[in-house]
């Protein structure tokens, strides 16, 4: 059977639509890195050239059976409308992403340094264990240079050091970051304003790359798969999270949190794990709990007061301690001892 234009018009359509509908699972529409993140963008890629294939179809049928000049100024209206209406969902639909791998000399960033205000993915991996990225912009009156100054001054673990921290925080704004460890990437979405933001690590080399961010707003991050909220005395969550997937963490509180989510046995309670955190004084360093597994980690950097951000990321399934490794700012007293921890299930 020979294949005309009138007889293509119906498949392609099927086609474009058997793409738009792939694209927009929840599965790959949300995935930010691997397999299902190559689905995804694949389908959607698709999905336009489908559509566009469409329109040329359809262009193709009018201008045959309509008179010369009017197929043609039907088509190219046809033509344009379409095309504005399929860039605008493009545009929509996909946040900018950023690239970021850590290494031992620094940060190595892939992408625009100038955003639109909205949702930007930064997909992040590391190749050394327990490093972080952060993404970060100053109150007024506060600057890059104070802010240098004041984190060198807060080397360190006694009052001096405690106030310079202190001054760190009053004057930044932590708008999220992850910690990595080699082998497990993650990707942080933040929504973002106009202004200054500043990308980069702060633990082994401090060093930040400025971002500017301008221009019309680009669409917001998507919905996540569950969400985390941190106050000053715990975490509320459900009881399970996706080992696979997104999650919100919003910090309701008064002080800075984050949370690292570490393997531990199944059967793991809260209890137990208070136990060990007051035994050990909410020490970081003390020896592991009889309950401690080794295995893939991934946590966030600090988020401020009345912050959210979202964190995709992929662990084996299984039981996990929720960890906040801050310390009061004028005490020196760790978070953990003031609640903030918890055993999630990842399924």
């Amino acid at each position: 059977m020979k294949l005309t234009v009138v007889r293509a018009i119906p498949l392609v359509l099927l086609i474009a639509l058997a793409a738009l509908f792939v694209s927009g699972i929840h599965r790959f529409k949300t995935a930010h890195h691997g397999f299902d993140a190559v689905v995804g963008e694949t389908s959607w890629l698709g999905f336009l050239i489908a559509a566009l294939a469409l329109i040329v179809l359809l262009a193709v049928a009018v201008y045959r059976r309509a008179s010369r000049r009017g197929a043609v100024i039907t088509s190219a209206c046809v033509c344009v409308l379409t095309a504005a209406a399929l860039a605008g969902t493009s545009l929509a639909s996909t946040a900018p992403t950023m690239k970021v791998t850590l290494t031992a000399h620094g940060p190595k960033i892939a992408g625009p340094t100038s955003w639109r205000p909205g949702a930007v993915r930064i997909a992040v991996s590391s190749r050394l264990p327990d490093q972080e990225l952060v993404l970060l912009h100053f109150r007024p009156g506060y600057s890059y240079a104070r802010f240098k100054a004041d984190g060198a001054r807060a080397q360190g673990h006694g009052a001096a050091a405690r106030a310079a921290l202190a001054h760190v925080f009053a004057g930044t704004i932590f708008d999220g970051g992850v910690n990595l460890f080699p082998g497990r990437p993650a990707t942080l979405t933040v929504d973002v304003r106009p202004g200054t933001y500043y990308l980069g690590e702060l633990v082994r080399r401090p060093e930040l790359t400025p971002i500017h961010v301008a221009g019309p707003a680009s669409a917001p991050a998507p919905a996540p798969d569950g969400v985390v909220t941190a106050t000053d005395a715990g975490y509320r969550l459900p009881a399970t999270l996706p080992a696979h997937g997104t999650i919100a963490i919003r910090n309701s509180g008064r002080a800075p949190h984050r949370l690292n989510f570490i393997p531990v046995r199944p059967g793991t309670t809260r209890a137990q794990l208070g136990a060990y955190i007051h035994k050990t004084g909410g020490n970081d360093n003390a020896p592991p709990p009889s309950f401690a597994l080794q295995g893939p980690q991934v946590g966030t950097a600090d988020i401020s007061p009345g912050r959210r951000m979202q964190v995709s990321y992929d662990l084996p399934a299984g039981e996990y301690a929720l960890l906040d490794f801050n310390q009061d700012m004028k005490t020196g007293r760790p978070d953990t001892l003031e609640g903030m921890y918890a055993v999630v299930t990842l399924r």
